[in-house]
């Protein structure tokens, strides 16, 4: 019979069964009139003609049965009859049913929650064409240990010319820009980008055009906006294209006026999500100069993000970059002591994006939720094989009465299918609350977790799980239930060999279920210890009643050219910049009077300004220091500060002195007059050095055998050599968070600056929040035009830097919590089966003279067996399993002895529990009634 044919009868008799049938049935009956004939006409009479031909054809009712079933569709008819079956027999026992599908529920709404995360963040497209086929091509500056340093321009047109891996290479900067839209001041984040950015990211605009390479060829005042601020600031307007923006680019040549040319797509960002605006590369300030530049680090401003070529892979832009890079040593040769070289790093879009730490933390936990699930069907499988013995009886009548084995398998297995898919829809619910919760408490630190969801993707997974689940859970118990002898349970009434064989097997799955517990239990005890060691971390500073507010300075416009301005280029010069020395005592002087009035305020000890509290990125640095090669070596960090921060954020004095006014004085002078010309030595000697405090750590590295106090240093030795002299020492603030060791740091007098920001600390003697609504308006009185961006305190900032460490450590406790709870309960459900099928012996022992400690004893070991090896066995399996999460850990190592010995001694103590709860029942038998009974 041809495919076709065969799919069409089968569907026949599925939906046609009453008129196939009676075919069927006519069909035989005519069959055996025909046979019944050919033996009368042979000599029969019609009474042995008929019994010869039921003989020949086997019965009509046993006919019809074998030939229905040799269709497939015989198998979807018995399978919908194994399903109706399994939902009576699952009706029957609501108390089983529902505390099964409880228990699966919550495991694969666990693992649909967290495979949700990892969906949002690492699976679902990013929103650019083919962008598995995009890379960030990074500087790798191997002598600092900074791998994803930024490049010049010159040496990126290099890459394009010579590159023979990728289509086509673009370029991009991005930082705060101040915008001015309908004469409102916003700020936002914006990016200036070569003019083919967006045709190598592969995406349209949603109105309007994109940037060219004519724009940026022409300098082009034009800019993109993001559909967020189209949104936000314009109102969705429809006549947004030809709009003009004002932006302070903090320039020299102050704001100026931008031509909106499009809007993106609302699913579009790049780099991030808080970009705002695009405009052409050639519209920043410096770039005429900065093109031109390739080895000083003013100079190596720029981003590149290239397309690969077809059939070119990671690896190979990696080995033609190195190509390139060697093929430039060579033939550009310089002295600027700071520059990195043409080493590159090369990485997916998506591992900068998301950090490949992160990626393998979250797969980390998916696996460790997957753990959780299989504990939750072993958990189930125990209920299964429970249920199972009491139904012994029944199966074994069903098999004396030729029930084949694979039949019963696919009943049972049946059972364990529905409840899978129950619990999975259960799930699935349990799972769209748990992404709410995920998605907010992770929404500062997880990127792209506002793309959490359940699509499609995630659906589909969620069907996979729960299949998987309820074929993992239900096939040994299905097997094991199927293949007691039927002779041997009605002979021994179910307590035979075959209950010992049960019991043997829910033996085995308790030690299964105490070996997953154990593996989760060490992950998570490792993270918690290292999380202790996070948090008693010294920082340096005292963030307890600390007060933070992030201020943005507005843009000053340029000074106007007065028309008796001299012609000499010189004199010129030297006015500008008189002008721009008083401009920024001005702002100076002005930041010290709000500093004086805070300090007025009830409740406020101290306030100063830094220009950054908490650094995010590299401290990507350098400095020269007279008489000495090579100091380039090892991250460091440059800052500036004001008198009154030190006190305020309580930062401790190690030698000399703190800042001073006279010092930001200094500061002013030393910017507008840096030395020009000649060598070093001549430099040094003309030049107006900086004061500036260091930490213990830039003691260490560049002073670890003299005091430092007095030390000169420079920056950009080559061009304008800024001159910084040692004031100070103060200890190491953790600034880059709790978990990095901290880094060399100077700081400077802090004087704002147009268009910039900085972040004002107040101590305060309570609570640091109560006092923000005081503050603000004094703060925004004695600056006009300030915008107070953010509000937060100090504690809260510095566990910002720990807050994605805490949220795996919750996450892996919880469930290795989950899966201790789920352990203890089959551990007590083995014990209790175990004493309701030694009732009659435990009777008997006691009518014997048994003691009921004696009685508690022997259930309790004989309990603890099991879990005790499942403990060894799980020991053993972490030792190996968490050396995959020693990137996770901090100050202790994948195999520290105390996490083992604790968590192996805190399940032991659950099982303890477990066996000893269960054993009152025994200690509470009545020996005569269990021997009547039994």
């Amino acid at each position: 019979m041809s495919l076709w044919r065969s799919v069409r009868a089968g569907t026949r008799s599925l939906f046609r069964r009453r008129q196939v049938e009676q075919e069927l049935e006519d069909e035989l009956q005519h069959f055996l009139e025909l046979t019944a004939a050919e033996h009368t006409q042979a000599g029969l009479t019609a009474t042995e003609a008929a019994r010869a031909a039921r003989v020949k054809v086997g019965g009509i009712e046993a006919t019809t049965a074998r030939v229905r079933s040799a269709g497939w569709e015989a198998l979807v008819e018995t399978s919908w009859q194994d399903l109706r079956h399994a939902v009576r027999g699952l009706r029957r026992s609501p108390g089983f049913t529902v505390l099964a599908i409880a228990t699966l529920a919550l495991g694969i709404g666990a693992n649909t929650a967290m495979f949700s995360v990892v969906n949002a963040v690492m699976l679902r497209p990013l929103p650019y064409a083919a962008a598995n086929r995009l890379a960030l091509i990074f500087t790798d500056d191997a002598r600092r240990g900074l791998p994803q340093e930024k490049t010049a321009y010159l040496t990126i047109t290099d890459w394009q010319r010579e590159t023979r891996t990728f289509s086509d290479i673009a370029y991009f900067n991005f930082g705060r820009v101040a915008l001015t839209v309908d004469g409102e001041p916003i700020r936002t984040l914006g990016a200036t980008a070569s003019g083919n950015l967006f045709a190598v990211l592969g995406v349209a605009p949603l109105h309007g055009r994109v940037i060219t390479e004519a724009d940026e060829a022409q300098s082009a005042r034009v800019a993109v906006i993001s559909h967020a601020l189209w949104q936000r600031e314009f109102a969705g307007a429809t006549d947004i294209v030809g709009r003009t923006v004002t932006i302070g680019d903090g320039g020299k040549n102050g704001p100026g006026a931008l031509t909106v040319i499009g809007v993106m797509p609302a699913e579009f960002y790049f780099p991030s999500k808080n970009i705002g605006i695009w405009t052409p590369s050639t519209t920043y300030w410096r770039f005429s100069r900065e093109s031109t530049e390739r080895f000083h680090d003013w100079a190596r401003r720029w981003t590149a993000i290239g397309r690969l070529a077809p059939e070119a892979s990671i690896a190979d832009a990696r080995a033609d970059l190195a190509r390139i890079g060697a093929h430039l040593a060579a033939t550009n040769l310089t002295t600027v002591p700071d520059f990195p070289g043409f080493g590159t790093t090369v990485m997916p879009v998506l591992d900068s994006i998301a950090g490949t730490s992160l990626q393998s933390a979250l797969w980390l936990l998916l696996g460790a939720v997957g753990v959780v699930l299989l504990v939750a069907c072993v958990n189930v499988a125990h209920l299964l094989l429970a249920r199972g013995a009491a139904r012994q009886p029944e199966f074994a009548v069903r098999r004396a009465l030729g029930a084949g084995r694979a039949r019963l398998v696919r009943q049972l297995t049946a059972e364990s299918v529905l409840l899978a898919l129950a619990g999975g829809a259960v799930g699935v619910a349990i799972a769209t609350w748990g992404t709410r919760v995920l998605s907010r408490a992770a929404a500062a630190y997880l990127p792209r977790i506002d793309e959490i969801g359940l699509d499609g993707r995630v659906l589909l997974f969620t069907a996979i799980v729960s299949l998987a689940a309820g074929l993992i859970f239900g096939v040994v118990p299905s097997l094991r239930l199927s293949g007691v002898a039927a002779n041997e349970v009605l002979r021994e009434g179910g307590h035979g060999t075959g209950s010992v064989r049960l019991r043997r097997t829910r033996g085995w799955l308790v030690v299964a279920e105490c070996s997953l517990a154990i593996v989760l239990l060490t992950g998570a005890g490792l993270l918690l210890k290292s999380l202790q060691r996070v948090q008693s971390v010294d920082p340096g500073f005292q963030p307890r009643n600390a007060l933070t507010m992030r201020l943005e300075f507005p843009s000053e416009a340029a000074p106007a050219v007065r028309p008796q301005e001299p012609v000499d280029p010189q004199v010129r010069e030297a006015r500008a910049r008189e002008q721009e020395m008083a401009r920024a005592r001005a702002r100076e002087q002005e930041m010290e009077a709000l500093t004086e009035r805070l300090e007025g305020i009830p409740g406020v000890e101290a306030a100063g300004f830094i220009d950054d509290l908490f650094v995010a990125g590299a401290g990507n640095e350098s400095i020269t220091i007279p008489g000495r090669t090579n100091q380039t070596t090892g991250e460091l960090h440059g800052a500036s500060a004001s008198p009154g921060f030190f006190h305020a954020l309580g930062v401790t004095l190690k030698r000399g002195r703190y800042l001073s006014r006279a010092d930001a004085a200094q500061r002013i002078r030393a910017t507008w007059n840096p030395a020009l010309g000649g060598s070093l030595a001549e430099k040094e000697r003309r030049a107006i050095p900086e004061p500036v405090v260091v930490n213990e750590a830039f003691v260490k590295r560049y002073f670890p055998d003299e005091d430092p106090i007095g030390k000169k240093f420079c920056i950009d030795p080559i061009v304008k050599t800024y001159w910084f002299q040692i004031v100070g020492v103060i200890a190491d603030m953790h600034r880059q968070g709790l978990e990095r060791s901290a880094i060399p740091q100077y700081i400077g007098s802090y004087v704002p600056s147009s268009g910039g920001r900085a972040d004002l600390v107040v101590r305060t003697s309570g609570d640091p929040l109560a006092l923000a609504a005081t503050i603000r308006p004094v703060v925004q009185r004695q600056m006009p035009g300030v915008v107070v961006a953010t509000i937060a305190t100090a504690e809260a900032q510095l566990g910002e830097f720990s807050a994605q460490r805490r949220l795996q450590t919750g996450l892996l406790t919880a469930f290795a919590a989950l899966a201790l709870v789920l352990a203890a309960i089959g551990i007590f459900g083995l014990v209790h089966y175990a004493v309701s099928e030694r009732t009659r012996e435990i009777g008997l022992r006691v009518a014997l003279g048994a003691s009921p400690r004696d009685v508690l004893g022997l259930v309790i070991g004989q309990g603890m067996r099991m879990p005790m090896l499942g403990v060894a066995i799980g020991l053993a399996v972490a030792a190996g399993l968490t050396r995959v999460m020693t990137h996770l850990l901090f100050g202790i190592g994948a195999t520290d002895p105390l996490t083992f010995v604790t968590v192996a001694a805190v399940l032991c103590s659950i099982a303890l529990i477990a066996c000893y709860a269960a054993a009152r029942r025994a200690v509470r038998l009545d020996p005569l009634h269990a021997l009547r009974e039994s």
